[in-house]
């Protein structure tokens, strides 16, 4: 148990807070992706690629952004970096209605 607070202490908050809200988002934004896509008149294979695209695209780069973060002089910076990018691809998403573009966010 004292192994478990000791390395609870060492997380620092400022990183639970934000893991904290990323995943309350995805949590909303996940959860009605499918019904908006649908609403917006995409067929369920369609959706079904869209959703599956990306969870692939997550598995192949995510070792690579590893990579050039581990050879980054400033991991806090790249990961601000990369958070901005998400952000801005979540939003890219809704402004289009165009199936080949949401492949590509």
């Amino acid at each position: 148990m004292r192994q478990i607070k000791d390395q609870l202490a060492d997380f620092p908050a400022q990183l639970f807070i934000l893991y904290a809200v990323l995943y309350a988002v995805q949590a909303v934004y996940g959860g009605y992706l499918n019904l908006y896509l649908s609403d917006i008149g995409f067929s369920k294979t369609q959706i079904g690629l869209i959703v599956s695209l990306s969870t692939a695209v997550l598995l192949l780069f995510q070792p690579l952004w590893g990579m050039i973060s581990d050879r980054s002089r400033s991991k806090n910076t790249m990961l601000k970096v990369l958070y901005a990018a998400s952000a801005v691809a979540a939003l890219l998403f809704y402004t289009t209605t165009v199936y080949w573009q949401l492949l590509g966010t």
